[in-house]
Formats: C-alpha cells, structure tokens, sequence
C-alpha cells in the first residue's frame, strides 16, 4: 500500500455512523480515512434540491428520533455547523376504527392529561359493569357499551406503555414490578370470585392487573439470559395475527356460543364444567386463529407490502455497497 494511505483505521460510507465511528477514533487519536462512494457525504440524512431549485428534500430519511437521543451526537457542537432540530407538536399519531386518534405528546402537562384520562377509564368501567349488574334483567341493552365495559384493559396497558418510555425506567424498575403486579392480580381475582356482585364488576380488573404483570414477566424473559425462549415460531406466529386475533377473538367466541351452546350445556352434565370450558376454548381460539391468519396473508398482508411513499432517489436504486443496510438513526 502507498505510504500516503498508511492510517489506522479506514471507514467506508460517510453516512452518520461512519462519520461518527470516524470521528470519534480521530478523537481518541487515530488517524482515520473516510471513503464515500457518492459526491456527497452524509447516506440517509442528507438532502438536495431534487425537483426545483430552491426546494430542497430529504434524500432518504426525514425523522432521526434515534439522532436526537444519541448521547455520542449530543456531545458533538453539530449547532456551530449549522444543526437545529425540528420538534412537532405531535411525534406519533395513530388512528383508530372509531375516527379517534391516539397522539404522543413531548408536553409533560399534555402526557399527564393522557395520564388522567386513563386512570379515569379505570375507574369508569368497573362503575360501566356495576350498573350493568344491578339492572333489572332486560331494562336497558347495555351490548353498544360493550368496549367501555372492557375498556380497563387497554387503559392499563397504555399506562405500561407510558412506564416504559420514562427516561428513568430501568430493567431493575421492571423486574421489581412485573412479579408483585401478577401476584396481587391473581389474588385479588381469586377473592372477587366470593359473591356474583364482585365476580361481575372486578374479576376483570383483576384479570388485566396480572395480564400487565405476565406482560413484564414475559418482557423480563425476552431481555434477560433466557432470551432464546421467546425467539420460537410459537410466538412469532401469535405476534403475525395478532391484531386480527384481537379484533375477532369476541366474535369467535360468540359464534361457538351459538352454534354449539346445546351440546356445551349437555357436556357440562356429562363431563364436567371443566371440560366443556376447555372444548369451547379449542373451538372458539382455533376459530379466531384461523380467521385472523386468513385476514393477515389476505388483508393485511398485501397492504403492508404496498408503495405509498415516493420513490426513492437514483442514487439509492442503485444501491451502492456502503448505503445499503445503513440505519441513519442508529
């Protein structure tokens, strides 16, 4: 090799991380050569005026949350070079069946309203389930509330969620959380089932209190030294249908419930409430699994794999070696 070459490290593709792989062993004292097979520096962050001049796009990537948190590129003066970050008021959005949207917020008042509401959902479907119990049979048809009923659910799972995006939040914070949390749910389910009132009004409650708690347990195994055991096809396969399964697992259910309700009742004298419990679980959960699964490579599947954006540059079809698998938020 030519002395003139002679360095201790040659990183290939300017994009961010080369360029931050670059600078920061040219900080530690090596001397580092950047080689970068387009005219310009910068892989997936950068821009040009693509249609007329003076409109300037995003090449690649226009979101760099990860950027934003690096704690390497938060201790580089990118400012003096002409960096600022853009903040929208809302990061995420997502839409619901309903015409509602979910919406992340970066306001610490706006995050603790969302906060409130969700405790309150909390609280109002159980009072939803009350009242439901103590109406006289056939009063009101409460079947159009059937989503605030159950809404408790998803309310506790979004507060999860919220936890787990606390800057301060740490594997250690979930361990000591995730076993109590399925304890005390399981407990508290096994003392609602004394009276018809109590089973009624907080058996589900309790159910999706130790619902969070596997949740953990199970985020604690996927993390953890036993991580192999939640990387099977098992779980993967539940993780491709799972939004259909959610969608139609009530309606499955439903479904057994009328077609097969005669036989189920005759099978509780014969063998047992258990058994027949366990054969309308097979039939209902094969049912919603295998419509959810159809929905997934019909439906969903050829959705997702549908081109709304436009298409990307040239220069990227073209692939070279040191743009392709590079991540710009890395």
């Amino acid at each position: 090799m030519p002395k003139k070459f002679v360095c201790d490290a040659v990183v290939v593709g300017a994009g961010p991380n080369g360029l931050a792989a670059a600078i920061r062993m040219a900080q530690a004292g090596c001397s580092v050569r950047v080689l970068e097979a387009n005219e310009s520096v910068g892989g997936g962050t950068r821009s040009a005026e693509l249609t007329l001049p003076g409109f300037v796009h995003d090449i690649c990537s226009a979101i760099h949350p990860l950027g934003l948190g690096s704690p390497f590129l938060r201790h580089l003066p990118l400012e003096k070079y002409g960096l600022s970050w853009i903040h929208p008021e809302f990061p995420l959005a997502h839409p619901l069946d309903d015409g509602m949207v979910a919406l992340l917020q970066r306001s610490v008042a706006g995050t603790a309203a969302g906060l409130a509401v969700l405790a309150t959902i909390v609280v109002i479907s159980p009072v939803l389930r009350a009242i439901n119990f103590s109406l006289p049979a056939r009063s009101l048809d409460m079947s159009s509330l059937y989503t605030w009923l159950n809404l408790d659910g998803l309310a506790i799972g979004a507060i999860l969620a919220f936890w787990l995006r606390v800057p301060g939040f740490s594997r250690a914070s979930l361990r000591r959380v995730a076993v109590p949390l399925l304890a005390l749910g399981i407990v508290l389910f096994a003392i609602s089932q004394r009276s018809h009132f109590s089973r009624a009004v907080l058996s589900q409650s309790w159910c999706d209190l130790a619902a969070a708690g596997v949740l953990g347990c199970a985020m604690l195994l996927a993390t953890g030294p036993w991580r192999r055991l939640a990387a099977n096809p098992v779980l993967e396969f539940l993780g491709f249908i799972s939004y259909g399964l959610y969608l139609v697992h009530v309606l499955s259910f439903a479904v057994i419930d009328s077609l097969f309700s005669p036989k189920l009742s005759s099978m509780i004298t014969i063998l047992g409430p258990t058994a027949a419990m366990l054969v309308r679980f097979v039939l209902g959960g094969g049912l919603a699994i295998g419509v959810a699964y159809l929905s997934r490579r019909s439906l969903e599947e050829i959705f997702l794999k549908m081109n709304f954006g436009p298409k990307p540059a040239r220069e990227f079809r073209q692939g070279s070696p040191d743009i392709r698998g590079l991540n710009p938020n890395n």
